[in-house]
């Protein structure tokens, strides 16, 4: 059915994959915010939603599921800000203390900062597990009233 050369680029393609996201989120750690806070960031910039709607709470992805190709776009072209925003940054520096917009505790994963702008990933904390919840920026002035938990070097 298939050829063998179509068999090896496939198999070399799915590796290419796990070497791109190898903190898929069936293996993540979803009780260490950074980890997660990383791995939504990455798949941001790879442009990969399918991974960023798999790292949302089980409410949270029934919003976009079943994941169509309509609904991808709609995900590309709302993410496509976000990735302007994240800039370089490859990897998140601190986390803070928040309430997050559904009012569950969770935290604002700072990725880099632009003028006035903060910009941070809110991440719910849901038992003892993190769920990506938006992508946003906040004043400066705002974020420095937030409760840093933890600074990344």
């Amino acid at each position: 059915m298939y050829t063998n050369a179509f068999k090896v680029i496939l198999f070399f393609c799915f590796g290419l994959l796990f070497f791109i996201f190898p903190a898929h989120a069936e293996q993540l750690d979803r009780s260490d915010a950074v980890k997660v806070a990383n791995t939504v960031l990455q798949a941001l910039i790879h442009d990969n939603y399918e991974a960023i709607v798999d790292l949302m709470s089980p409410e949270q992805k029934e919003e976009y599921m079943p994941l169509t190709p309509e609904r991808l776009k709609e995900l590309e072209k709302f993410f496509s800000k976000d990735k302007k925003k994240a800039g370089n940054s490859t990897s998140v520096t601190e986390i803070c203390k928040i309430t997050t917009y559904r009012g569950k505790t969770g935290v604002a994963a700072k990725v880099n900062t632009k003028g006035d702008e903060v910009y941070v990933i809110i991440l719910a904390l849901e038992g003892s597990m993190y769920f990506f919840e938006d992508a946003l920026s906040l004043s400066n002035s705002l974020y420095k009233k937030l409760e840093v938990l933890q600074t990344i070097k």
